[in-house]
């Protein structure tokens, strides 16, 4: 009787034993619940934190950027600009062409050195992009000695009045300075008294002509809210 009274208080003891047990494992999850649940806010906090700091530098690495790029154009000389100019005429490279088109004015053509503002074609930036494949004929002024239209796609244009010579290499440069002329008035300065120009000159091919197969080729620039722009490009060549 002892033996089983015994045994009766020994299973109790272990229930209420296993109970206590599993009640306290139940509070140890809890507690650890909670303090994971802690750590990961803390941890979202200091992401939350990284992204701002991150992005707070990256705006300033861009603003630096932005400032070295224009320092460097403001430490370019008409010359260097009009240079990398030219060469992107010769590699038809028109996209850069179109960001350097004057935002107001866009970019006047002239085949002659005399500047007809209210007859010569003016192409803007968003125009220039995709002028090459463009099969719509301009007429771009009358030729010299005839007086015929230049009626003229954009490319047809291109090959014969603006880099019909490999102006990127020329004999001479020109800084505001006229190197040749023919019968037609250059009215450059008359036209942009803002603007300046830079002249990329080869001076003759053929012995046979004594010089007078010169070609000109003259980018006309203007500042505009702090930056220089291309206004103008004017073809040139003797004329009668």
């Amino acid at each position: 009787m002892k033996k089983i009274m015994i045994v009766g208080i020994l299973m109790i003891s272990m229930l209420f034993y296993g109970c206590d047990t599993q009640e306290d494992n139940t509070n140890d999850n809890t507690d650890q619940m909670n303090e994971l649940e802690a750590q990961i806010e803390a941890l979202e906090d200091q992401i939350n934190i990284l992204e701002e700091e991150n992005e707070t530098l990256q705006n300033q690495i861009e603003e630096r950027e932005d400032q070295e790029d224009k320092e460097d154009q403001d430490d370019e000389t008409l010359i260097q600009i009009a240079l990398k100019t030219v060469n992107w005429i010769k590699e038809k490279e028109m996209d850069k062409i179109a960001e350097i088109a004057h935002p107001e004015e866009g970019i006047t053509f002239s085949p002659y050195a005399y500047l007809d503002l209210d007859e010569d074609i003016v192409l803007e930036s968003d125009e220039l992009t995709e002028i090459f494949e463009s099969e719509e004929v301009y007429t771009w002024g009358v030729f010299d000695g005839k007086g015929n239209p230049i009626e003229k796609t954009f490319g047809e244009y291109y090959e014969r009045f603006i880099y019909d010579e490999d102006f990127a290499n020329p004999h001479m440069i020109g800084n505001n300075v006229q190197i040749s002329t023919g019968n037609t008035i250059n009215n450059i300065e008359e036209a942009y008294p803002e603007g300046e120009f830079i002249e990329f000159h080869f001076e003759g091919f053929e012995e046979d002509y004594f010089g007078m197969d010169w070609r000109s080729l003259r980018l006309v620039f203007e500042e505009y809210e702090g930056e220089m722009y291309l206004r103008a490009i004017v073809h040139d060549e003797w004329t009668i």
